[in-house]
């Protein structure tokens, strides 16, 4: 090409990733001491002040639940003023007399006022959740409160008859949490609740505690008990509830505060278990983004605590992090004032619960090797970043191009004068620190989806495509090339248009004869389908679009990828519209194709990467940010395996000098932005590493 050559323009600052992770771990209670046989089921609050309260069950003579055999169970609480690091003597909240029993705690702070609930059961001698009579006070629902963060309080205040109905003759017991009350952004107070026969439902007050009502049922034929409540960004509420069967939690939603719930549907895989559910971070006010956070076992059974996170509001968590692999069951969650996280567990060495430990720790250790680095965000290249590429060049540098705009379409407007562009950001250190983000290229349409390849002879080449409505509603597409000769410090200005009328999304790559094949696609009205394009001058001419899938009844509606196979095979991946993605394969470099083939998954925007070590990387959207790892030369396929739970994606990977992958992908939505996490393959699965240490 003769297009001229520009200097890319610097448009923000550098991005380094950040602070020190914190995780302290400080025994509360000790199974044995103060007269007690077993301590358990935690729950800890942060009260108005900054203090931190911890709760326990004192079980005097055996580590059994309520009712069962000769048992006595107190509520007791220490307090912390130093975030945790030390306590307070044991205090005893209620002893109900000789074997009865005053037990699962659930916590709220009422910010209006500052004040204090503390809800719980108490139960007579020898009355259990299995063994309490329809109708009886056998098993009560209290509730006590502190308007001096936890230092004294008030008197019992029965609320039996909210929490049950007395009226129904199977209705035997109803039980707080344990923890997971809250108060709405409204001011509504909501108790969890569990009752037998199974069921989960709430307890409310809109009045700062001074009335209640009781929540209709979950409709659930599975049952479910102990359960939490978290709000979610937009004022539903999502519980959390353990099973009575199965492998997996339920989930529950309310869009009206709490008094009905819909259907149950299937929550994380765990153990079944008392887990904690509570909000970490809310856009609403002022933080970075929204984040749920839960804690659970990891298992076997109850063992190794694991922390995970949504930032999805709950529709998906990520794989997490092991905060202990000893043995663990109950937890609880609250958040300190100074937004680290305090999780109150049941911990064992030599056998479960022989200790309520309080662990403290903070977003930079949640996130070390276990999340990702934002390497371009906001306003300096667009506040819409998306559609990732990455590439290695020969000078060692990593080089990732993004589309940069202020939407997923960005037409030009007054403030977006030339439409969508492609901008880039470096990084010298394998993925340690990024530049600034540059413009690579900004022409007059919008200009997206870009990936990048450097060549053999060095040429560095952008591949991306226009996008261009015209007045009759339909919208031209043209996949174009831009080159850089100085390892991407200048790109030529004119773009070659190398596939009229079709989209790209995918990488030029180059066969060892130095063929040039990049993927394209086209729609036509109901029908859509794959093609490569390919160039055996050294990009200076291409030939038309060789469809792949033209006319097999399969609507693959977009990015087509491809890599080479050991044999020389070519192995393209299609986008399936409302199917699972197809594969196709040619023997002869690109010149035909076989017919497609369902590949066994549904997945997005793939893209491929041969690692070293002989595996085949398949990044790709659905479910979420995922990827696919073929041993076998796309015979078969193992994942998928979760990158993130942001639903963006148009993911891809490059190897590390250790081994290694970094992959890079976009989260989807307003103030989007690009990241990169590392990881290596393991058997069955990938483990993520840090970024600050490749």
């Amino acid at each position: 090409m003769n297009g001229k050559s520009i200097v890319a323009l610097a448009l923000g600052i550098s991005v380094t990733a950040s602070a020190e992770p914190l995780l302290t771990h400080t025994d509360v209670f000790v199974s044995g001491t103060d007269g007690y046989h077993t301590f358990r089921i935690p729950v800890v609050e942060t009260a108005p002040d900054g203090s931190l309260i911890a709760f326990a069950e004192a079980r005097k003579y055996n580590a059994a639940d309520p009712g069962f055999g000769k048992q006595e169970i107190d509520l007791v609480y220490k307090r912390s003023t130093n975030s945790g690091a030390t306590w307070s003597p044991m205090n005893v909240l209620e002893h109900a007399g000789e074997l009865w029993s005053a037990a699962n705690a659930a916590t709220l702070v009422d910010r209006s006022n500052g004040r204090l609930w503390v809800f719980y059961l108490r139960s007579r001698p020898g009355r259990s959740t299995d063994t309490s009579r329809p109708g009886t006070d056998d098993m009560q629902t209290i509730a006590r409160w502190s308007d001096d963060n936890g230092r004294n309080w008030s008197e019992p205040l029965d609320l039996t008859t909210v929490g049950r109905d007395t009226n129904d003759l199977t209705w035997r017991a109803s039980v707080p949490g344990p923890g997971g009350a809250i108060q709405t952004r409204k001011g509504r107070l909501i108790v969890p609740m569990w009752k037998t026969p199974f069921a989960n439902f709430a307890i409310l007050s809109d009045d700062h505690g001074r009335t209640w009502q009781r929540s209709q049922l979950v409709p659930s034929k599975q049952g479910g008990d102990e359960n939490q409540i978290v709000e979610l960004a937009d004022g539903r509420l999502l519980m959390d509830c353990r099973q009575n069967s199965g492998s997996h939690r339920w989930l529950t939603e309310s869009t009206d505060g709490g008094q009905t719930w819909a259907e149950p549907r299937a929550g994380l895989t765990v153990s079944p278990v008392m887990c904690a559910i509570e909000r970490f971070a809310l856009k609403a006010v002022g933080d970075d983004l929204d984040r749920i956070i839960w804690t659970g076992p990891k298992g076997p059974q109850r063992r190794q605590l694991l922390i995970r996170w949504s930032d999805d509001e709950g529709k998906a968590f990520a794989d997490g992090r092991l905060i202990s692999g000893d043995y663990a069951a109950y937890s609880d969650l609250t958040i300190l004032k100074d937004k680290t996280v305090g999780v109150l567990w049941e911990r064992g060495v030599e056998r479960g619960y022989q200790f309520l430990t309080f662990t403290r720790l903070n977003r930079e250790w949640l996130e070390q090797g276990s999340h990702h680095l934002t390497i371009s965000r906001g306003e300096a290249a667009g506040t819409y970043q998306a559609f990732t590429d990455i590439c290695r060049l020969t000078n060692g540098d990593l080089f990732c191009v993004f589309y940069a705009g202020y939407g997923h379409v960005s037409l030009p407007r007054s403030d977006f004068q030339r439409g969508g562009r492609v901008c880039y950001v470096r990084s010298k250190d394998e993925g340690r620190t990024w530049s600034a983000p540059r413009i690579l290229f900004d022409g007059p349409h919008d200009d997206r989806d870009p990936h990048i390849a450097q060549m053999r002879d060095g040429t560095v080449v952008c591949s991306f495509f226009t996008y261009r409505p015209q007045p009759d509603g339909k919208t031209l597409c043209d996949t174009c090339l831009v080159t850089s000769r100085d390892s991407g410090e200048t790109w030529e200005t004119e773009p070659q248009v190398v596939a009229p009328g079709w989209p790209s999304s995918a990488p030029v790559r180059e066969l060892p004869d130095g063929t040039r094949i990049l993927g394209v696609y086209q729609e036509e009205g109901a029908t859509a389908y794959g093609g490569v394009i390919r160039s055996t001058d050294g990009g200076k001419t291409w030939c038309a679009p060789i469809p792949i899938g033209k006319g097999s009844g399969v609507r693959l509606d977009a990015e087509t990828d491809f890599v080479r196979l050991k044999d020389g095979t070519l192995y393209a991946a299609l986008r399936g519209d409302r199917v699972n993605m197809h594969f196709a394969t040619s023997p002869d470099g690109g010149l035909t194709w076989s017919s497609v083939k369902d590949i066994g998954f549904r997945a997005h925007c793939p893209h491929f990467t041969r690692l070293s070590s002989g595996e085949i990387l398949l990044t790709h959207r659905l479910p979420l940010t995922a990827l696919h790892v073929s041993r076998d030369e796309g015979k078969t396929w193992q994942g998928p395996y979760q990158i993130d739970s942001t639903g963006g994606a148009y993911a891809s990977t490059v190897e590390l000098k250790d081994g290694s992958v970094l992959v890079v992908y976009y989260e989807e939505g307003a103030g989007s932005a690009i990241r990169a996490r590392r990881f290596k393959l393991k058997d069955g699965g990938v483990e993520f590493l840090p970024l600050d240490t490749p």
